[in-house]
């Protein structure tokens, strides 16, 4: 025999309102928990399962629905009630008028200032502060000149020649008082700034090679230690160059060791001038394989 399908669970609905009775003008919270339901509607608004929403009433008496539609498709509603509170009726009670006394006029108080400073009473040239300022009994407050609040605050910028300042309050009476706040402006001497120039580099000819002969060049890459050096030994030419700078006919270059330090020669070349100004330049290959080393 097949299993029997057991029944949809039946729904479970809650639908409360944090108060039932409230004053005219008052708000109260509606509170919904719903189980084991296809859909729920406050109103004709789909809402969750689970919810609240404020409402405030202004009948005396006030209906709030609450729609759920179970898990078998049928419709079941929840309501609840808020009732607003009359407003009492105020009673007229007779009351006796008093007999007017004469009032001695007050007199006018002095204003007196109970604050006047700065945040900072030093600094230096170019840089800001602000003052503040705290009065009573006062009908006016003027800070050098300028109408301003009782109290408040001002952000200033003092100069050497401008950083004193005044705050007069004015009573109803006439009568007033000062009050002065001088700042001190640390003024700096600029530090002399010093160019250097890079002097100019002398051009110094290369050495002067006699000749005795026809021309002749070669250069090579050798190994001394961990280094490698650029060597050449040219003759009966003009002039001698290793990456233009002026040398000797028969001379070398260090270049990188293996070691660490040494020099890095970038596209390390020898420029001949022979006697008749023809220019000659010579490569020297340093990398693996080149035919310039022995």
């Amino acid at each position: 025999m097949p299993p029997t399908a057991l029944p949809p669970p039946g729904v479970d609905i809650e639908f409360t309102a944090d108060q039932t009775t409230v004053n005219f003008g008052e708000c109260t919270t509606l509170r919904w928990n719903v189980q084991n339901a296809n859909e729920v509607r406050r109103e004709t608004k789909k809402v969750a399962l689970t919810g609240t929403e404020e409402v405030c009433p202004t009948e005396s008496s006030n209906t709030y629905n609450l729609l759920v539609q179970t898990l078998e498709g049928e419709n079941v509603e929840r309501v609840v009630s808020i009732t607003v509170a009359p407003t009492p009726v105020p009673t007229n009670t007779p009351t006796s008028t008093p007999t007017p006394t004469s009032t001695p006029k007050p007199q006018a108080q002095n204003p007196i200032i109970d604050k006047f400073i700065a945040d900072q009473n030093s600094l230096s040239q170019g840089s800001c502060t602000t003052l503040r300022w705290q009065v009573r009994n006062a009908q006016t407050v003027r800070l050098d000149g300028n109408q301003v609040a009782n109290q408040g605050n001002q952000r200033v910028c003092p100069t050497a020649s401008s950083n004193t300042y005044n705050l007069v309050a004015t009573g109803a009476g006439g009568g007033s008082v000062q009050s002065s706040l001088t700042l001190s402006v640390i003024v700096s001497t600029p530090t002399p700034v010093i160019i250097y120039v890079q002097p100019t580099p002398i051009y110094a000819p290369p050495p002067v090679i006699v000749p005795s002969g026809p021309p002749s060049i070669d250069a090579w890459v050798t190994m001394e230690g961990d280094c490698e050096y650029y060597r050449w030994n040219v003759n009966n030419v003009k002039e001698v160059y290793f990456n233009d700078k002026g040398v000797t006919g028969q001379g070398k270059q260090k270049g990188v060791c293996l070691s660490g330090g040494g020099v890095i020669i970038n596209n390390p070349t020898l420029r001949v001038i022979h006697l008749d100004g023809r220019v000659e330049e010579i490569f020297i290959n340093d990398g693996p394989g080149s035919p310039f080393w022995r």
